[in-house]
C-alpha cells in the first residue's frame, strides 16, 4: 500500500508504520493497493488489513502485472484463481456487514 507516501501529511510523524492503516481507515472509506500489481498478496497480510479497518472499509487490488500487462489479460484463469484468493476473506467480511 502506499501508505507510506502520505506519512507527511495527513498522518502524525510520531505513529509508528503498523498503525497507519487503522488511523487512515478513520479517515478514508478505500485505499487502493499498488502491491498486488507486482506480487500477490497472501491470506495472512490481508486478513491482518482486515482486522485493522473497520467493517464498512473497502480495498481496491489491482490485478497483477501478470495478467494485465504479461498476458494481456488472455488465458489468465489460474492466475486470476490465484491472485484472487487470498482476496475472499474480505469478500466474507463484506457478507457479513
Amino acid at each position: 500500500m502506499e501508505l507510506f507516501s502520505l506519512a507527511g501529511t495527513i498522518l502524525s510523524p510520531n505513529l509508528e508504520n503498523s498503525r497507519w492503516l487503522s488511523y487512515y481507515s478513520q479517515i478514508f472509506d478505500f485505499v487502493e493497493i499498488d502491491s498486488s500489481f507486482y506480487r500477490t498478496s497472501n491470506a495472512f497480510m490481508v486478513k491482518n488489513w482486515s482486522k485493522k479497518t473497520p467493517a464498512h472499509f473497502r480495498f481496491a487490488a489491482k490485478f497483477p502485472k501478470a495478467i494485465t500487462h504479461d498476458k494481456r489479460l488472455k488465458d489468465v484463469e489460474k492466475e486470476l484463481n490465484y491472485s484472487y484468493l487470498p482476496w475472499f476473506i474480505l469478500k466474507i467480511r463484506s457478507w457479513n456487514y
